[in-house]
């Protein structure tokens, strides 16, 4: 299954949006670069798995939600 940066980065927003955090937040509790995380909302970044990962686990989701897909497998381009 594929999904779109843009898609991506859109589900981020909202996700990080509802959990009530900041971009400087969210790269602090994912581990990651507070511009990694807006060139992903802006759909310019490609994350790796782990960083997929790591943001689901800080804002309290499940990776698939993310991607808005039901089942795994699934390809970012």
């Amino acid at each position: 299954m594929l999904v779109s940066r843009a898609k991506l980065g859109a589900a981020v927003a909202e996700a990080r949006t509802k959990a009530g955090l900041t971009q400087v937040e969210l790269a602090s509790r994912a581990g990651l670069d507070e511009a990694t995380i807006a060139a992903m909302e802006q759909g310019q970044y490609k994350p790796e798995s782990h960083e997929l990962s790591q943001l689901a686990e800080a804002l309290g989701v499940d990776e698939l939600e993310l991607l808005r897909r039901p089942a795994p497998g699934y390809l970012i381009i």
